[in-house]
């Protein structure tokens, strides 16, 4: 079952406002966390067993007094309106805390703050991890395994074209103008390598190729058969391009 004590305290400790509880001979029980650092120069979490009337003047005391003498009149009296505070924009009360059977048994200041709440409506704040879990399930960052598949994937599409071209390449022998030709056709098709295709394969002979074709080549200089006028949007980030890849974030044009 659950400890509805230990639900209470958090509660109190979760609160922003301080809280501070004394019992009916003035004795400071209980301060949540917000109490303790709002009377921190006053002694802190050192106030704990204090008697609260030391804490005031004269005149504090005898109005302390007062209301938990009205508390102990009826039941029925349980809040007392006691100040203002102008700099902090807040109202302060005395509460009465009473048992099941309506006994007084405490009673405690409560603060309520009347400035215009400054935090974003739901902002439950996002931790690194939560982020990229985030962003991969959106698709706009691959998970690990995503990007070893996407990886392999286009080795074999590079390697399938290879073999394709394989007897142009055979014929252009050393003619480098001719290969160049030959090797920018396949990329041009294959597209760009996966990051992981790029760092983890580099030990086959077309991956090395168009990795170094990509490295070296400009791959954003105008498409050839598109005219400078005829733009384009990238689907995926949103640049404007008039390249074969796209500036943003590499993708070939549609």
């Amino acid at each position: 079952m659950t400890d509805l004590n230990e639900i209470y305290k958090s509660v109190l400790e979760a609160d922003r406002a301080a809280v501070v509880i004394c019992d009916l001979e003035h004795i400071i029980v209980y301060m949540n966390p917000a109490a303790v650092k709002n009377y921190e120069k006053w002694g802190g979490k050192a106030l704990l067993g204090k008697n609260l009337l030391d804490c005031h003047n004269e005149k504090s005391r005898i109005m302390i007094k007062k209301v938990l003498d009205w508390f102990r009149a009826s039941k029925e009296n349980n809040l007392v309106y006691t100040s203002y505070n102008e700099k902090e924009n807040k109202d302060v009360y005395m509460v009465a805390l009473r048992n099941e059977a309506g006994d007084l048994v405490a009673y405690y200041e409560k603060h309520e703050y009347r400035n215009r709440e400054t935090m974003k409506m739901y902002d439950m704040g996002v931790t690194a991890y939560n982020k990229a879990t985030e962003l991969i399930n959106s698709g706009y960052v691959k998970s690990a395994d995503e990007e070893m598949r996407e990886a392999q994937e286009w080795t074999q599409k590079a390697e399938r074209l290879e073999e394709q071209y394989r007897d142009e390449l055979t014929a252009a022998g050393d003619d480098e103008e001719k290969k160049n030709k030959i090797i920018r056709q396949i990329a041009n098709e294959v597209g760009m390598p996966p990051r992981l295709a790029a760092m983890g394969m580099m030990s086959r002979p077309i991956v090395s190729q168009l990795h170094q074709y990509f490295s070296h080549v400009k791959m954003y200089e105008p498409d050839p058969a598109h005219t400078s006028a005829d733009l384009w949007t990238c689907n995926l980030c949103g640049t404007e391009n008039d390249g074969i890849f796209c500036k943003g974030c590499g993708a070939k044009r549609p």
